[in-house]
């Protein structure tokens, strides 16, 4: 294989890479807002004596949205596991990723 054919598949590889990074901290961030939101009505339920005030309908979809997004993190998590398998066949992969 070329050099400049390699070229273009480590820049293909790369591109892919960061696009999986990009998707898994944002699935990564909406999971954390709703695990903090389910800590706070957790909290509320163990602490208040007063009636709680859910807002129904933001609850009940971040409870639709949550196995969906844990499916989709485990997707994802694996994806980038075979991409860097991929990418470090050409050597170590720069230490950019924070996901």
């Amino acid at each position: 294989m070329t050099e400049e054919k390699q070229d273009e598949i480590y820049g293909r590889l790369m591109r892919e890479y960061q696009e999986i990074l990009t998707k898994l901290a944002a699935c990564s961030a909406e999971l954390k807002r709703i695990g903090e939101s389910f800590r706070r009505l957790g909290t509320d339920m163990i602490d208040r004596r007063d009636p709680l005030a859910i807002d129904q309908a933001s609850f009940n979809a971040d409870v639709a949205i949550t196995q969906v997004l844990v499916v989709q993190y485990a997707e994802l998590a694996a994806k980038k596991a075979d991409k860097q398998a991929e990418l470090e066949k050409f050597g170590p992969l720069p230490r950019f990723d924070a996901a």
